[in-house]
């Protein structure tokens, strides 16, 4: 079945500052024309066209997007892929025992036959950027209303998708980028099988705790393996596929680098503000993010209790806190950056010069006068859609059972089809998690959580009714609602589940409580947004409206859409940065630094023993700096998004030198602004990644299949 995705997004228009340079931006690889002489006078020494093509060969194709929300990069031709360790962390999780816990021991496969398969894992490769602007504007008239222009440009991508190659491994996304309109093809590689993990006292070393900090000391990396069915083409998992063929690969180089070297980062960034109405971003410093906030901060608290009192509780819900951690950490440090760097009222400064030039232009003046008053008016009604929504996707991460009757929306709409039972059952069947482990008393907790938050932090117009019937049925005691709820669903007893495939019957699915809360959930959110349909419509005209304005009074020659999801680039230099008064940070980590801050009593400061005595063997001085020294870490001055982690750094001959996996606290807010003098980069070295492969783990095999340039 053909899976087609639509994804529309307001980024046609583009506001760059007066104090831009050249290496700030997300750049499509469409950019790459005008782009390229720019990387040619910082370094780069390739031609374009070997960058990226649409014939599928370019290094540019070596890159891809790992999971929902991160970057990787193959480095051989047997389909090895390299990822951040913390991408790969919940396929690590999965793999492991009680007898072999490989967050705690690390994981090497010495051949293919030792690769270990990942559960609803998947990695996409673009192959092809298809340019179809005239096609859309074709089909649009001038005076098109926002909400009328939507459709339009959906009815004119579906039918140019029903001519292409009907596949279920074949994805196509719609992006409208600087006022032109692309399909980006991408194939679907679902067989991924783990092959190196370092122990988390190597790949998180610092834990948590140095999360967004430098100088960082941290091994982050994973790898895997794609595999292929006999035809070399992507399948489902089976134990009759074998590992991919492909001449698209990233070289490693292990020459030695230098301060001011030229770096280029490739991956696929999901989100960037760069040019949001100021309006919205002091809603999101307000309301959004404090939201945000205490909502990971209470399942966190509650995750961190239940660890702590349970044994071995952490190989069901150690990712699960550890993305909660993060969630904190990066929302706390990310409200802090917003209001000690005055984001808002510079957006609104830049509003008001942006007012007085638009004042000059008497055909437009007016329109612009309406869209700031529309942001005034609809954006506070239309965010507690989008609080709704910030809770359902955290009900889906904290809890199995509401997670799988969300999935089950689906199936009750099959019934709704006149789906015949067989049908059904089949489709129950490939739901992803179907039968998880958890652990029920942790799961009631978070789920009154959950509940109570919503209650109290929800306003009560949009409450969904059946949260709003239960409050009344058992009179605030949620408690009690859980314990009943939790007895009586097929989503918390596998027995009832498995009655359920083997028979499925629409009314057990009316009946069941946790369905019936998850359902309501699905429904408040269409019912708003329905109603809301012309001020959601009216908003993004105003967007469209504002950003135009900004486009119509500002320099065009270095605009770069907003980060969604799809491939980009940037590109830099690796540079040490001044954070404050009378300090330097250095641009390189080395292993003695790592060393230092060994402590054996801590959790994320712990050193196995066996990689202290390698570090002290006599080391291939490929694996060494220009001093000799075993480095770990490098920082860049590009720019970067959320969904870079796992993204390769390369150098002047687009190999990898890198793999980015952090940025450091002053740059939280990249998503808003750039600051080349304080916003850095971290990747880890990929002499480090080789020297753990080699020395740590004495994996040959894996050294040998790799593309080594040591110049």
């Amino acid at each position: 079945m053909l899976k087609k995705t639509f994804i529309f997004l307001i980024c046609s228009i583009f506001f760059i500052s007066s104090s831009l340079r050249a290496d700030e931006g997300l750049w499509p690889f469409f950019s790459l024309k005008t782009k390229y002489e720019k990387l040619k006078e910082m370094g780069l020494e390739i031609s374009e066209d070997s960058l990226f093509n649409n014939s599928g060969n370019g290094l540019f194709n070596s890159v891809v997007k790992f999971g929902e929300d991160c970057s990787g990069f193959l480095i051989s031709k047997n389909g090895l892929v390299i990822t951040s360790y913390h991408c790969g962390h919940k396929f690590i999780q999965e793999n492991s025992s009680l007898s072999n816990n490989l967050i705690y021991n690390g994981f090497s496969a010495n051949s293919i036959n030792e690769d270990l398969p990942c559960k609803n894992i998947s990695v996409k490769m673009l192959v092809e950027i298809e340019d179809i602007t005239n096609s859309i504007k074709a089909g649009l008239s001038e005076d098109i209303s926002a909400e009328e222009k939507e459709k339009s440009i959906s009815l004119i991508y579906e039918k140019l998708i029903e001519q292409k190659q009907a596949d279920q491994f074949v994805s196509y996304v719609l992006s409208e980028e600087n006022e032109n309109y692309y399909i980006y093809k991408y194939i679907e590689y679902k067989d991924v099988r783990l092959v190196m993990a370092p122990p988390f006292s190597i790949g998180k070393f610092g834990g948590d705790e140095d999360n967004w900090l430098w100088p960082r000391h941290s091994g982050n990396f994973a790898i895997f393996r794609i595999y292929a069915n006999s035809d070399n083409k992507p399948s489902d998992y089976s134990e009759n596929n074998l590992p991919l063929k492909t001449n698209n690969y990233l070289k490693i180089s292990l020459a030695k680098k230098k301060e001011n070297d030229f770096a280029l980062i490739v991956g696929f960034p999901s989100y960037s503000n760069r040019y949001g109405n100021s309006r919205e971003l002091n809603r999101e410093e307000k309301k959004i993010l404090p939201f945000r906030i205490d909502l990971y901060k209470g399942a966190s608290e509650i995750l961190q209790q239940k660890i702590r009192q349970t044994k071995n509780l952490d190989l069901l819900y150690g990712e699960a806190l550890q993305q909660q951690m993060n969630h904190l950490k990066y929302y706390r440090t990310l409200v802090n950056y917003l209001y000690q760097n005055k984001i808002a009222e510079k957006r609104n400064e830049e509003e008001d010069r942006l007012f007085v030039a638009i004042s000059k232009m008497e055909s437009f003046k007016n329109k612009y006068i309406d869209a700031t008053g529309i942001f005034l008016k609809e954006i506070p009604k239309i965010s507690e859609i989008g609080l709704l929504k910030i809770l359902i996707d955290q009900a889906k991460t904290s809890c199995h059972s509401f997670k799988l009757a969300y999935y089950f929306i689906n199936i009750y709409h099959f019934f709704e089809q006149n789906m015949s039972k067989a049908e059904i059952s089949n489709k129950i069947k490939l739901i992803p998690e179907l039968h998880n482990t958890n652990d029920e008393a942790t799961e009631k907790e978070l789920f009154i959580f959950l509940l109570n938050f919503t209650s109290s932090r929800i306003n009560e117009e949009f409450h969904p009714l059946e949260l709003t019937k239960i409050q009344k049925t058992y009179k605030g005691n949620l408690t009690k609602y859980c314990k009943k709820a939790y007895a009586g669903s097929i989503f918390t007893n596998k027995d009832l589940m498995l009655k359920f495939i083997e028979n499925p019957d629409i009314e057990v699915l009316e009946r069941d409580p946790i369905f019936k809360l998850a359902f309501s959930f699905y429904g408040s959110i269409n019912k708003f947004e329905k109603l809301l349909s012309t001020e959601i419509s009216q908003l993004n005209f105003a967007k469209q409206v504002f950003l135009k304005a900004k486009y119509l009074t500002q320099s065009k020659t270095d605009f770069y859409p907003e980060a969604n999801g799809n491939a980009r680039f940037s590109y830099g230099k690796i540079r040490s940065f001044f954070p404050g008064n009378a300090i330097k940070y250095n641009w390189q980590t080395i292993v003695y630094g790592m060393l230092e801050k060994n402590d054996p009593y801590s959790e994320n400061y712990f050193i196995p023993e066996k990689f202290i005595n390698e570090t002290k063997q006599e080391i291939n001085d490929n694996y060494l700096n220009v001093n000799g020294k075993l480095p770990i870490c490098f920082i860049s001055d590009c720019d970067i998004m959320r969904g870079n982690s796992g993204s390769p750094v390369l150098n002047k001959k687009a190999e990898a030198i890198g793999m980015v996996f952090d940025i450091n606290k002053e740059a939280v807010g990249m998503s808003y602004n750039y600051n080349i003098n304080k916003h850095r980069v971290i990747a880890v070295d990929m002499k480090f990644v080789l020297f753990v492969a080699d020395y740590f783990f004495n994996n040959k095999s894996i050294i040998e299949e790799l593309s080594i340039s040591t110049e």
